[in-house]
């Protein structure tokens, strides 16, 4: 009786094919993302082709300049110089544009880190700005000091706002020609979170969603969901004065270098 084998009772469940079931969703969600962030980019890729041809223009002529000053007798070193280094901030400035745009459409997994606020509403106005100069609207950035990190991924971060300033901009459309203004800005909030407002001063980002142009709330939405699950907030409110404000809500780090610590 002392060897005698001991019996269990139980259920055994093979959990591998939900595993497999959620991987599998997980990397549609991705692609779908993806497939989003193409879609944008494609939206732009006029505007931005002429970002970029600017700098790249004026390399060109620069570098002809310089070779003219190195053709005389006593070619002036301190301009040629000059030249030269307006030729490096010229390559950087298209660099600069090229990386916003490989960022933007670079495949990967979701990688929660801490994002500083500022740049990602820079890079975002940067890559909106001569879609907006063509539109004749006025892009406004407002982003005080003491904005602490935000917990994201900087893509689908950068895609969310890319596609709320999307849709404004899309809500001015068949506004006048005077006060054509699109506002992105940042505040802290209670309860860990802090703000990120878009607003436009046109027909408004909810009643264009409504009409079927542009991404409409419910992707975006889904698109924070898939990024902070219950913790993102989402609201939309009319402007006094014409217009609407979408205003999403994020959890924020308390301190930068503490991984994911909020």
């Amino acid at each position: 009786a002392r060897h005698r084998p001991v019996r269990t009772r139980g259920a055994s469940i093979d959990i591998t094919e939900r595993k497999d079931v959620e991987q599998e969703m997980l990397r549609m969600q991705q692609e779908i993302a993806h497939v989003g962030r193409v879609s944008v980019m494609g939206q732009l890729a006029t505007t931005l082709a002429h970002e970029i041809n600017q700098p790249l223009g004026a390399i060109l002529r620069k570098a002809e300049a310089a070779a003219l000053f190195m053709q005389g007798p006593a070619p002036d070193l301190a301009e040629i110089s000059a030249i030269l280094e307006d030729i490096r901030k010229d390559d950087q400035r298209a660099g600069a544009i090229i990386d916003r745009m490989r960022t933007m459409l670079r495949r990967g997994e979701i990688e929660m880190i801490p994002l500083e606020v500022g740049q990602i509403l820079r890079d975002v106005a940067t890559l909106l700005r001569p879609d907006a100069a063509a539109r004749r609207v006025r892009l406004v950035l407002d982003v005080p000091d003491g904005i602490p990190p935000v917990l994201g991924d900087r893509v689908q971060l950068q895609q969310v706002l890319l596609n709320l300033m999307l849709n404004a901009l899309d809500a001015l459309e068949g506004a006048g020609g005077q006060g054509r203004t699109v506002s992105m800005a940042a505040r802290r909030e209670a309860d860990r979170l802090v703000e990120i407002s878009v607003a436009d001063t046109g027909l408004g980002f909810g009643k264009a969603a409504t009409a079927g142009t542009g991404v409409g709330l419910g992707n975006i939405r889904e698109r924070l969901l898939l990024l902070y699950g219950n913790r993102a907030q989402l609201s939309v409110t009319d402007n006094p004065g014409g217009g609407t404000t979408v205003t999403i809500a994020v959890p924020y780090v308390s301190k930068p270098n503490n991984g994911l610590g909020a």
